[in-house]
């Protein structure tokens, strides 16, 4: 009887050490994949950045003369094949010295404007580029036209590019480029104002 009492008591222990082991196991495991879930979602939210989208292949070597006439706009269109964040757009600065330049830009989906900002800019030479941001960040759906426009007020010229690209992949998505009716100052899809689109993403 006691040998049995004993076999008995041995049996109900390990059964209770191995019943506690597995809830521990999946315990554990709980844990992990909330702090798997947990620094994916603080990683897409918080470690976002700006990142340039450029449309030519060498933004590190523009041309040298751009000018603007009174109230003609730059435009590009363009349409992405996922959803990304739009900031605004980084422009060609001036091409010798410093100046301020008045500028608006502007954000289209077919007729309609989407967003607006306009304001004072610093330029000069030896950065060849400024950024533009709307006041908030604008979502880009995937496979919708889009058209980017910039208003500059100057009698400088700025840079410009001439060796665009009809697409280009960027955050994570593609990004076609294509010349737009709303131009009035010869910017198209291989030369012009509007060098980069800037997004929000985690995938620069």
């Amino acid at each position: 009887m006691c040998g049995e009492n004993l076999t008995t008591s041995f049996m109900e222990e390990a059964s209770t050490h191995a019943g506690y082991n597995v809830t521990e196991v999946v315990v554990v495991v709980v844990v992990v994949v909330v702090v798997v879930i947990v620094a994916v979602v603080f990683k897409a939210t918080f470690f976002q950045t700006d990142c340039d989208c450029w449309r030519n292949r060498q933004p590190e070597s523009p041309g040298r003369s751009w000018g603007y006439g009174s109230g003609r706009v730059d435009a590009i269109d363009f349409q992405t094949n996922g959803d990304v964040t739009l900031q605004g757009y980084r422009l060609w600065g001036v091409n010798s010295g410093s100046t301020t330049f008045q500028v608006t830009i502007r954000l289209y989906r077919g007729s309609s404007m989407i967003a607006e900002k306009s304001g004072s800019y610093n330029t000069r030479s030896s950065v060849k580029t400024f950024e533009v941001h709307f006041s908030q960040e604008i979502s880009i759906r995937a496979g919708l036209l889009y058209t980017a426009t910039a208003k500059i007020t100057t009698s400088a010229s700025s840079f410009a590019h001439r060796d665009g690209m009809s697409s280009a992949s960027c955050s994570g998505v593609t990004v076609t480029f294509k010349s737009s009716s709303k131009d009035s100052n010869s910017s198209d899809v291989n030369r012009g104002q509007i060098p980069a689109l800037i997004f929000r993403s985690s995938l620069c």
